[in-house]
């Protein structure tokens, strides 16, 4: 199962989001210089602190942080074209979604 980010094209969005039943900050932001998306995981009722993480297409983007043991982030290209998102497109045709470890 599967747990989607219901993320819009905001520039900076932020909230509340809760993985595998702990409570977590979220926070995405545009940025300019790089048009690329871009996040921050923190735990509210843990450990996890992680700041700065590309919102990139075609891999886990939790794996590099292995260490806190969650479970795997996905940027999802809804229309099968493996590209990056852009501003515009992000909560409509990219989706962020995460699985809970097993």
């Amino acid at each position: 199962m599967t747990i989607p980010f219901n993320l819009i094209p905001n520039p900076n969005y932020t909230g509340t989001k809760v993985l595998d039943g702990n409570n977590y900050s979220i926070r995405v932001r545009w940025n300019v210089h790089t048009e690329k998306w871009y996040m921050n995981l923190k735990g509210l009722n843990n450990d996890v602190d992680i700041r700065g993480m590309a919102l990139l297409g075609g891999k886990d983007l939790l794996a590099p942080y292995g260490y806190y043991e969650l479970g795997q982030l996905w940027m999802i290209d809804n229309s099968g074209a493996n590209e990056e998102p852009n501003f515009a497109d992000i909560g409509g045709r990219f989706t962020l979604e995460y699985t809970p470890k097993e």
